[in-house]
């Protein structure tokens, strides 16, 4: 790695952290203003387990840069990052907590509950496209532009699917450990479901077209 790309990849971990280290100000100062416990699950557990995947994707980069070649240790990285990916779009939906949580409060707190849930859902988002650019660089640099397009809209599919069973049937990524059967077996039911299906494919294409507006304006020149 040259030293420029280091240095711009420290600098985003770096933008990362500190846009995460916000999120728990703006979500401790409210428990001050308001002596409320609420949204602290946007932090604990949604945006650490949003961290995960980011976490996962540096350490498999590297493994593959080191040993250059696909082995169990790789794989299995690789799909424990698969299944935490999708916690980081999930925060998206925590919005919907929105109006009937500050329906009771003033107009004021009302927004800043808004900046709140957007700057959190925004912060793990955003962990999640630059996990997924970087394995989709990677796929890119050894098996050529179709099979990463390809890679990246599978996994933006799957983890439409993934956001969909935690939200609606409250399923948990380490569920997939204990109970891959049930998991496996209401994700191809979804996937007959109109108003399930209707979910995932909005969702998916959402997601996926703000994050190829990213990736292409990445690789455009500036």
């Amino acid at each position: 790695m040259t030293e420029p790309l280091r240095h711009q990849r420290l600098g985003l971990q770096v933008a990362l952290i500190l846009a995460s280290i916000l999120c728990t100000l703006l979500i401790a100062i409210r428990f001050v203003l308001m002596d409320q416990m609420t949204y602290r699950w946007l932090i604990v557990p949604n945006l650490l387990l949003a961290w995960i995947p980011y976490l996962l994707s540096e350490w498999l980069c590297r493994i593959y840069n080191k040993t250059n070649r696909l082995t169990i240790g790789l794989i299995a990285v690789g799909l424990a990052w698969l299944f935490f990916y999708p916690n980081s779009s999930y925060i998206w939906t925590d919005l919907a907590h929105i109006g009937y949580l500050s329906k009771h409060e003033s107009r004021f707190m009302l927004h800043y509950d808004v900046l709140i849930n957007i700057m959190t859902a925004a912060t793990g988002w955003l962990l999640g496209v630059f996990s997924l650019h970087r394995l989709h660089m990677l796929v890119h640099r050894e098996r050529g532009a179709w099979l990463a397009n390809t890679f990246a809209v599978l996994v933006l599919f799957l983890s439409s699917i993934g956001v969909y069973l935690g939200r609606f049937l409250r399923w948990n990524t380490w569920d997939l450990v204990t109970k891959p059967i049930s998991i496996v077996t209401d994700s191809a039911k979804a996937l007959f479901e109109p108003e399930a299906l209707f979910f995932i494919t909005s969702f998916a294409l959402v997601t996926g077209s703000l994050y190829f507006v990213l990736y292409y304006w990445k690789r455009s020149p500036h």
